[in-house]
């Protein structure tokens, strides 16, 4: 069992990290529940290139094909490697809409964590780190990459 002297020292190590996290997971609750209202309650990318990739991992899947539709081959992908993923996701959980979404928000707080360590790396802490974590959400701007469900994060 850890000792109260380093779950303090963990805590002065680790809050920029978890109060970023915090911060943007409640700007992206805000984000998918004001676009889930909007929409009638369907999940929408912002992007049309969502649905070309999820499509293109619903042939592969389905059909065996790389492509938009079930026909042959299109090479209509700038991202081989997210649709692939997307494919395996569909392929073990079945064809859902939701699948890019999660790996954008999935890779969007790896992000954040990697970014974290760095910022470490270069001795950078507390208020520092906060803000410079702060900035990467804020500035990139990471919800609205996030809301896309591509690769981008």
């Amino acid at each position: 069992m850890l000792k109260s002297e380093e779950i303090q020292k963990k805590i002065v190590i680790f809050w920029p990290l978890f109060l970023v996290l915090l911060i943007y997971s409640g700007l992206m609750a805000l984000v998918i529940f004001k676009a889930y209202n909007l929409t009638g309650q369907k999940i929408i990318y912002t992007l049309d290139d969502a649905y070309i990739h999820m499509s293109i991992a619903k042939n592969i899947v389905l059909h065996g094909v790389w492509g938009v539709n079930s026909s042959g081959f299109t090479p209509s992908s700038s991202s081989p490697l997210w649709v692939l993923m997307l494919a395996v996701t569909y392929f073990v959980f079945g064809v859902k809409e939701l699948a890019p979404g999660l790996f954008s928000i999935i890779f969007s707080i790896l992000s954040i964590i990697i970014v974290f360590y760095v910022l470490r790396s270069f001795k950078v802490k507390g208020w520092k780190c906060f803000v410079w974590l702060l900035s990467i959400v804020v500035v990139t701007p990471m919800t609205t990459l996030t809301s896309t469900g591509l690769e981008h994060t």
